[in-house]
């Protein structure tokens, strides 16, 4: 009988344990299907959704305020899609067309089409400059991890999302940002064997503003780098000369098409030579004998001078009838972190080591040496030789080489894990004290 007991109990099947799902749990199944295994991509998406949110908090804030530049580009935009302007500014213009002759128009009919999307506010203005913000601290990544690896890629992108300047310019409407990163796009897609659609996104990087056409230099000096350390020159010179003439060919046919174009519509001009020549023309005019107020020389950005006071709004502080203090309670600097930008003298060191050496990161090295010179250079010879006016935010296209030679830096071996931790909070706590609302409203 107790057999016959125990050879039922086995064979009587085990009924599954049913658990009810509720949506949560579907929602935590869909993630993990669609979640990246790669860890480098997955913190990647939280430094992207960092980089989107933190440009987004408080956007409109302080309420209708018009911040550093935005007095001539958002008022341009305005008059493009056919909003009056502010009663100060370009009130013998007419609307429908770019008032902002001295730079190409493509960053303000942007801006237009968002004004007319999303209203003649704060967030019609800067939404476009948040998108290329966080576009560009993606394709840092991309171009960092494609020469020197994902966690090479990952801390260029980290390091330039901390960056004030970048910062700033990537939550405020000025031509900068788009321009910043329509390049990084020509430099990605070259990288990755496209020089066609390299040549396409510079020409609409130059169309936001004429420095963007400074990476085709930076191309070309890259390939010169390369070749130079080369095992065959004459196979390097083969493979070289094809893409860069594709790249020039396209950007030099689109930037032209396009800019006949955009000033048919939005400008005036009946041909685009006749814009450009208007746009040198004006540049030749900004001189100065010796720099004034927020001027400064190229020389002077290497350690953050001078910094530019974009909006400050500040409050009184008072015991009775007695001022104590004017206490800033926003704050837009125009001024780089500094630990970030301390890196510049190491970046450039180890480049050029990795570059000369052949090291696996060469290619990386050559692309940083390259990048930063090609666009660096044409200011500091503006400053020496032409006196030409200019200003502190003008380093920002130069960022990039620096967080990308920096990583090469921070990442090379016989560097202890510490000092990557330390350096790392010094660039936290440096965005922390460069961040424009003083208390958290």
């Amino acid at each position: 009988m107790a057999d016959e007991s125990a050879s039922a109990a086995v064979a009587t099947p085990s009924r599954p344990v049913v658990v009810e799902e509720d949506g949560w749990d579907r929602i935590g199944r869909a993630l993990v299907r669609v979640a990246p295994a790669d860890l480098s991509i997955r913190l990647l998406w939280l430094l992207l959704l960092a980089t989107l949110l933190t440009r987004l908090l408080w956007l409109d804030r302080p309420p209708n305020a018009l911040i550093f530049d935005e007095k001539y580009y958002v008022n341009a935009a305005r008059m493009i899609a056919g909003i009056p302007p502010s009663p100060d500014i370009y009130q013998d213009k007419p609307l429908g067309l770019d008032p902002n002759l001295e730079h190409p128009p493509l960053a303000k009919v942007i801006t237009a089409g968002s004004i007319r999307l999303l209203g003649d506010n704060a967030y019609g203005w800067r939404i476009p400059s948040v998108l290329f913000g966080t576009l560009a601290v993606w394709l840092v990544y991309r171009v960092g991890s494609r020469l020197a690896g994902p966690s090479a890629g990952l801390l260029a992108a980290t390091l330039l999302t901390l960056d004030n300047l970048f910062f700033v310019h990537g939550r405020i409407f000025t031509l900068d940002i788009s321009m910043l990163a329509l390049m990084l796009l020509g430099f990605d897609l070259y990288l990755r064997g496209r020089p066609t659609l390299a040549g396409v996104a510079f020409a609409l990087a130059a169309l936001c503003k004429l420095p963007g056409a400074f990476g085709l230099v930076a191309l070309g000096l890259f390939e010169v780098l390369r070749l130079l350390r080369a095992e065959d020159r004459r196979q390097g010179l083969r493979l070289a000369v094809r893409p860069l003439v594709r790249l020039g060919l396209t950007f030099g046919i689109v930037f032209l098409l396009l800019l006949w174009l955009l000033d048919r519509l939005w400008v005036g001009y009946g041909q685009p030579f006749e814009h450009l020549q208007h746009i040198v023309t004006y540049a030749q005019l900004l001189r100065r004998q010796a720099p004034s107020g927020v001027e400064s020389t190229a020389w002077q950005w290497l350690w953050n001078d001078v910094a530019i006071p974009y909006l400050k709004v500040e409050q009184q502080v008072k015991a009775g009838d007695t001022v104590l203090e004017n206490r800033p309670v926003v704050l837009f600097l125009g001024a780089m972190n500094p630990f970030v930008l301390a890196l510049w003298p190491f970046a450039l060191a180890i480049s050029a080591h990795a570059w000369w050496k052949r090291e696996p990161g060469s290619d990386a090295g050559a692309l940083v040496l390259a990048w930063f010179a090609a666009v660096y250079a044409p200011f500091v010879a503006g400053s020496l030789i032409g006196q030409r006016i200019s200003y502190l935010f003008y380093f920002l296209p130069v960022l990039p080489s620096i967080v990308v030679g920096g990583s090469l830096f921070l990442l090379r071996p016989g560097i202890p894990g510490v000092v990557r931790w330390v350096y790392l909070a010094a660039v936290l706590l440096g965005f922390y004290g460069y961040f424009p609302f003083k208390p958290v409203p």
